[in-house]
């Protein structure tokens, strides 16, 4: 296993475990704080978060080639990753705003957090994954 192969699944195991422990720590902020969050349901947060997590796999899978090949579409593909990343965030929140109408501030409370975990974590992986192969070049 090369060392990019290597960065990637790693990266892809702590994101895995950021995603985790951001899901339990909402989830017990929201047990514990009551109010607007005592209607919202704990599975809600574990699929936002296994839908990020998806898209991070899914992302990694298109980026590596990619950064193989290198050239200027490696930049494109950040950025536009990013800007998918933040597009889905923002049509989930209409969705749920849209079917299920309450509880809409903590939803999207709990959208942002693991909306920042997941944008940290890929920020980190790209960016070793850019330090990787500028040495190997």
């Amino acid at each position: 296993m090369d060392a990019l192969s290597k960065l990637t699944f790693t990266s892809l195991l702590a994101e895995a475990a950021a995603y985790a422990c951001a899901a339990l720590l909402l989830v017990f902020f929201g047990e514990a704080a009551g109010g607007p969050w005592a209607g919202l349901s704990p599975w809600g947060v574990v699929l936002v978060a296994l839908f990020f997590l998806l898209y991070s796999v899914a992302a990694s899978a298109v980026y590596v080639p990619a950064l193989r090949r290198g050239g200027k579409q490696v930049v494109a593909f950040y950025l536009l990753a990013k800007t998918l990343r933040l597009l889905m965030a923002i049509l989930l929140l209409l969705v749920y705003a849209i079917a299920f109408g309450g509880h809409t501030l903590a939803f999207a409370i709990n959208l942002f957090v693991l909306y920042v975990v997941g944008l940290v974590a890929s920020t980190v992986f790209y960016a070793r994954a850019e330090r990787i192969t500028s040495k190997k070049q």
